[in-house]
């Protein structure tokens, strides 16, 4: 949740700012990319359909966010983060709290 809360307070900056360094843009998706394979390695413990469902929806998501910053387009990364890949993330934890140890 406070990761999720700290996405949507970027997402605002982003709209206000309008604007977004490549070093604070490479660390973004560097944290995205450390994230997925976190959830990756968790993988054995899964539901085959609910785990691709959550990948091809992370996947579209960072996929927006590169092409949306390439473009110069601010407030639709800002968008982007809050809508696509907020909502990613929302999917993997109702995904991950399913999850018990062996």
């Amino acid at each position: 949740e406070v990761f999720k809360k700290d996405l949507l307070q970027r997402s605002e900056e982003l709209r206000n700012k309008g604007s977004l360094s490549p070093f604070h843009f490479n660390l973004m998706v560097a944290n995205f990319t450390w994230l997925f394979g976190a959830i990756q390695a968790m993988r054995a413990h899964r539901k085959e359909a609910d785990w691709k469902s959550a990948e091809d929806r992370f996947s579209r998501a960072i996929k927006e966010v590169e092409v949306s910053y390439k473009a110069g387009d601010f407030i639709s990364l800002a968008d982007v983060i809050e809508y696509e890949v907020t909502t990613a993330l929302d999917q993997w934890r109702a995904i991950l709290e399913t999850i018990r140890p062996d």
